[in-house]
């Protein structure tokens, strides 16, 4: 979940735009202007909030799914509010951040004291070059543990619910 609640503040920002201000769909691109749209991705602000959103997702949206998914009576430990919980979505914010420092076009890294991108961590220094190795990595990454996962069966469909 840490690893992808950074991004919630996109659809959030497209719903805003189409339902609240009423801007159509495919003149979106031109009305989203990353330097305003990002909190989640400011490491001063975005961290901390981004963790306790993960934590609270996990809590009250994602381990109800789970545990119906599953057929599962009783809350497993992994869902549950931990420390545990909390550090794994902390690392998952963290990670998510490092990879889009790897490759987006604007990186509020040191934002709200510098608004500039700082792009010191692009790979080649070049976001077009960037852009297509990370995310084919990270999809050919996912698509491994995945796959690895469903071969071992019920039990691996388990350890993808739940984490290891």
């Amino acid at each position: 979940m840490g690893a992808v609640i950074p991004d919630i503040e996109v659809p959030i920002t497209i719903a805003y735009l189409i339902w609240i201000r009423g801007i159509p769909l495919q003149s979106i691109p031109t009305q989203i202007e990353p330097r305003t749209l990002y909190v989640l991705h400011v490491p001063l602000y975005g961290i901390p909030l981004a963790t306790v959103l993960g934590v609270l997702a996990v809590v009250v949206v994602y381990r109800p799914i789970v545990m119906r998914m599953l057929g599962m009576r009783t809350v497993p430990e992994e869902l549950t509010l931990s420390p545990n919980l909390v550090v794994s979505v902390f690392v998952g914010v963290m990670s998510h951040l490092l990879v889009d420092a790897l490759h987006h076009s604007y990186n509020p890294l040191l934002k709200p004291f510098y608004t500039g991108s700082v792009d010191v961590l692009v790979l080649f220094g070049n976001h077009a070059l960037a852009d297509p190795i990370v995310q084919t990595v990270c999809a050919a990454l996912t698509i491994a543990v995945v796959v690895m996962e469903l071969l071992r069966g019920r039990e691996g469909l388990r350890r993808l619910a739940l984490g290891w």
